[in-house]
């Protein structure tokens, strides 16, 4: 079978709510429950049924996730990714009293791998400084949509994506299995 491995890369502040270290443990042993229910963005498949099964939950406004998103996984992937023995997933999530355009900016991820585009993650870390700043939602979607601008992403069908109701049910249900978890 496949083994489980969550990772919580959330260093800047966890709600008080968050689970013990020792649930954290009975995760790695017994695998994340309902994993392949909750919706997630893929980076790396599997080819091996022996292989490893990452879920990360990030939030993507979170300085720590943007750390180990752009210095961490690049390096993880390229050692595991290619002898396929790792299936990673990512879990958008957001700590809304810290981050109240995580939820945008998930939105911008998810509507970006929907076009086969998980790179585009990337860009929204890379980014983060200046959509987080922002003064307004508004300002922050804007700063989220340009981010498109020379990618092979079609920006009218990103557009459709980020503001569409089914996109919001799948983060509303990818925040609440995390806050499960």
């Amino acid at each position: 079978g496949v083994a489980g491995i969550l990772l919580f890369v959330l260093g800047c502040h966890l709600p008080a709510e968050a689970p013990a270290p020792q649930t954290f443990a009975s995760w790695v042993r017994e695998g994340l429950p309902g994993v392949d229910s909750v919706p997630a963005i893929r980076l790396a498949a599997s080819t091996s049924s022996s292989a490893v099964q990452v879920t990360e939950v990030a939030d993507f406004q979170c300085p720590s996730c943007r750390v180990f998103a752009l210095a961490a996984w690049p390096a993880i992937l390229a050692h595991y990714a290619p002898t396929g023995s790792l299936d990673v997933v990512v879990v958008p999530y957001a700590i809304h009293a810290l981050h109240p355009y995580a939820t945008m900016a998930a939105g911008a991820a998810w509507c970006a791998a929907e076009q086969g585009d998980v790179a585009f993650m990337d860009r929204i870390y890379e980014a983060q400084d200046t959509w987080s700043s922002a003064a307004t939602v508004g300002d922050a979607t804007t700063s989220l949509r340009s981010l498109v601008t020379g990618t092979s992403l079609d920006a009218s069908r990103f557009d459709r994506c980020l503001t569409a109701a089914a996109t919001r049910r799948l983060l509303q249900a990818a925040q609440a299995a995390a806050d499960r978890i």
